[in-house]
């Protein structure tokens, strides 16, 4: 983030585009100096506001992602806790808004909820509606991708202290082709389709769903099941059953530039929903649940691992 000498900001990337400008806040970037309970990065320690709290919740008008980390671990380095709770996620398309509510707790008398204002870890305003005893803030995604705190801020005595803290996930909207491979059998629903759609429409990825014509797998069937391994593994290979399905796929079709998923109603030997390896084309689905497809593309497509490995 740079600072013009009238106190505008501008996220510059690191290919050096520029967007903004936005305002600053009032202290601007919190520092340990001026405020109580960051680190040097700005990043929240401890909530330190005496007698106010603020926690985030999906608004009726939020569109995309809210992730509250309703788990008892941290899953990955990215989650951690400030005071007794995990700090939540909350997706920002580059380029477009989105809404959330702040929800403010008062226990001291002599505090307003008027005083709170909401501004990111670089100093940035963020733009907050009172409605009763809450705030509706307006959140820019401004980045490709970043990760960047937003802090419930109050002034209480000559420092800034901290009442409450998310993390808003900068994300750059996408397109990818999914085509389903339905097995002799199977049959897809559009409603199932729009599942998976909405699925990734929280993260401002649409997905461009396409039915192909039914494939027939008994030839590699072994007791009506297809043999699988690599449970919950390293995600780096198929069956060789698996590879004998999609090189026999790539044999009798045109294989384009889009993801395939077969979808089927036989069910893996290793008792697996779905598979699909990382980075890899080609996928399956035992048990035919749209949300299942979802989190198999998210390995291929997106090379996400398994959190609990």
């Amino acid at each position: 983030v740079i600072t013009d000498s009238k106190g505008k900001n501008y996220y510059v990337d690191a290919k050096g585009n520029v967007s903004g400008p936005f305002e600053s806040a009032p202290g601007g970037k919190p520092t340990p100096e001026n405020t109580d309970g960051v680190n040097k990065n700005g990043e929240a320690t401890e909530l330190t506001a005496e007698g106010v709290r603020v926690v985030f919740e999906k608004h009726t008008d939020t569109q995309f992602a809210f992730d509250q980390v309703a788990y008892n671990k941290e899953l990955t380095s990215d989650y951690k806790k400030v005071g007794d709770a995990f700090v939540p996620f909350k997706a920002v398309p580059n380029g477009l808004t989105d809404k959330l509510w702040a929800k403010v707790t008062l226990s001291g008398t002599d505090v307003v909820a008027d005083s709170v204002f909401f501004k990111t870890q670089n100093g940035i305003k963020v733009d907050a509606v009172k409605e009763g005893d809450h705030f509706v803030l307006t959140l820019k995604g401004a980045q490709k991708f970043a990760l960047e705190e937003v802090q419930a801020t109050i002034k209480q005595g000559d420092k800034y202290k901290i009442a409450g803290v998310f993390t808003m996930v900068h994300v750059s909207p996408k397109a990818l082709k999914l085509s389903l491979v339905p097995t002799t059998g199977v049959s897809i629903s559009d409603a199932k389709i729009n599942e998976i759609k909405a699925v990734y429409k929280q993260l401002a990825i649409d997905v461009d769903v396409n039915v192909l014509p039914s494939f027939d797998i008994s030839d590699y069937l072994v007791d009506g099941k297809i043999p699988t391994e690599d449970t919950f593994g390293d995600l780096s290979t198929y069956s060789e059953a698996q590879k004998a399905i999609i090189n026999a796929y790539k044999l009798a079709n045109n294989v384009e530039q889009a993801y395939y998923i077969f979808v089927t109603d036989k069910a893996s030997s290793t008792g697996q929903s779905g598979y699909m390896k990382l980075n890899g084309q080609f996928g399956f689905v035992f048990d035919q649940n749209a949300l299942t497809i979802a989190h198999e593309l998210a390995h291929g497509a997106f090379k996400l691992e398994h959190p609990f490995k």
